[in-house]
């Protein structure tokens, strides 16, 4: 590691105006943060120097902005409010991380509040390329970080504008990337966007950890393309008592090869009671030739509410494997907590699930309520579609109420389409195992297997179901089997409507 000097200018006027930071080649290890009512200062670690010096203090009160122009080397900065110290609050020019035109080794970027004092950053907070909108490429194999996040006994944090976070690894690196919170809460006014690109991929993770919630006034975007080394899109109340709300909607994308990849939406992730609430629609995307899970789940007391706004909204889950590739799209409750889809005073207009998967080795849509009292409701219809993209030995769209012994129920107030295509064995089930455990279906189902071949298709029906609408079943294989309580101790299948079995095989 070679130490570098940052080249730092203020333009201020009468104690008002911008900081700029601007590295050499070397690896540079910087401070700032607010020294007093009146002054900024900035400490050198590791051997770098600012304008030659270990640290340089600015007569600043009121600091409009800061930007960073990042070099060839790793660079690290934490830019925040220390404890025991005034906070470092910052004007509509925000925090800008700006990247060097042929990229750079690596960098730590941590933006926060450990103060016990609010702390406000009226612009946005932008780690970049040297244009905007480009992303910053990182050359080396090193481990790169961005953390915007309120830390241990902190006071709250907010952003007035947007957080963004854009890099692409031309080596064989990874990016973190977390919004976080602890105790103090992070309010953001405008939108979250995280991507990342190539390398060995790793994280983008927006979650509480403590007592401090996190609010994010728009939408919501995590994306990672191209790794071979796996990675996550998170959105997820972790431990604690810290919601997560977002305004609009989310969106996560993943692609890559030769690792697991995890899509997420998560409340009470390891057995807090923090919730997640998203106004809008969650739509989440996968592509692997290994394994990758799109998820929705509430695990723990906490709750998790999609399409939570005026307008309602959807969840869509997009699964694509290939080569041996495992793919699951879930919506799952392991616990006390819930998962609500739509609003529901818009009726069946309020909010639907749509689950596509088209996978190698193996195939399954999964709606259940699995252990505890959490049940799952829809207020519009539900669409599981399923087919092989090589030689998947299974398939299956489940529904099921109490598949791992909970009592949790489903209710989904629109309609149930199930489709199959393929050549090799299906397996769908619409049940409520245990006990107690229901499930409801206001509207019609149907479910549409168009399976070829000599394979297994079936069609479970067991327990406390209740059909408000028609059945409609059409298989194709040559051992097609629909089995309807095939046992004792099930409970009632009700079916309001007319049904319709059509076996084609």
């Amino acid at each position: 590691m070679l130490s570098g000097n940052v080249t730092v200018t203020s333009a201020a006027v009468a104690g008002v105006g911008s900081l700029t930071l601007t590295n050499d080649s070397g690896d540079n290890d910087i401070n700032v943060y607010r020294l007093d009512a009146t002054h900024v200062e900035i400490d050198a670690f590791g051997g770098t120097t600012i304008n030659g010096a270990d640290s340089a203090v600015f007569a600043l009160s009121n600091v409009t902005g800061i930007t960073v122009n990042l070099g060839s080397g790793f660079d690290a900065y934490n830019i925040g409010s220390n404890p025991g110290d005034p906070a470092l609050n910052i004007g509509s020019g925000g925090i800008l991380f700006k990247g060097a035109s042929g990229g750079g080794a690596g960098v730590d970027l941590q933006v926060y509040n450990a103060s016990s004092n609010a702390m406000t950053i009226r612009g946005s907070v932008t780690f970049q390329g040297p244009k905007p909108g480009s992303a910053y490429t990182e050359t080396s194999s090193d481990h790169s970080y961005f953390y915007v996040y309120t830390d241990s006994g902190s006071g709250h944090l907010t952003i007035g504008g947007s957080i963004s976070a854009r890099e692409t690894e031309t080596s064989s690196g990874y990016f973190s990337n977390h919004v976080s919170t602890s105790d103090g809460n992070l309010n953001v006014n405008g939108s979250v966007s995280l991507a990342m690109s190539g390398g060995k991929g790793f994280d983008n993770d927006i979650f509480t950890w403590g007592s401090g919630s996190i609010s994010i006034g728009l939408d919501v975007t995590e994306s990672m393309t191209g790794s071979d080394g796996g990675g996550y899109n998170l959105l997820h109340a972790y431990s604690g008592s810290g919601n997560i709300t977002v305004g609009l909607c989310v969106t996560q994308t993943l692609s890559g090869t030769g690792m697991d990849y995890y899509n997420g939406v998560i409340s009470s992730d390891t057995g807090g009671t923090g919730s997640v609430k998203i106004g809008g629609s969650l739509r989440q995307t996968a592509s692997t030739d290994h394994y990758a899970e799109n998820q929705v789940f509430a695990s723990g007391s906490g709750s998790t509410a999609i399409g939570a706004g005026i307008v309602g909204g959807c969840v869509t889950q997009t699964m694509t494997t290939t080569g041996d590739g495992y793919g699951l799209n879930r919506i799952v409750t392991k616990g006390d907590g819930s998962v609500t889809i739509g609003n529901k005073l818009r009726g069946v207009l309020g909010g639907s699930v749509v689950q596509f998967n088209t996978s190698a080795e193996f195939v399954k849509n999964y709606i259940a309520t699995y252990t505890g009292t959490g049940g799952i409701t829809v207020a519009g219809s539900v669409t599981q579609n399923s087919a092989s993209s090589a030689s998947a030995v299974n398939m299956e769209n489940d529904i099921i109420a109490g598949d791992g012994g909970g009592i949790g129920k489903i209710t989904i107030r629109g309609s149930v389409t199930i489709n199959d295509t393929g050549t090799y064995d299906h397996d769908n089930e619409i049940e409520a195992l245990a006990g107690p455990s229901s499930l409801t279906i206001a509207g019609s189902v149907v479910v549409t297997d168009a399976a070829t071949g000599s394979g297994k298709q079936s069609l479970q029906i067991q327990g406390n179901v209740y059909f408000g609408g028609g059945l409609t079943v059409v298989m194709n294989g040559t051992d097609a089997l629909i089995n309807i309580n095939n046992g004792s101790g099930f409970g009632t299948v009700q079916v309001k409507g007319l049904f319709v079995a059509r076996m084609l095989g």
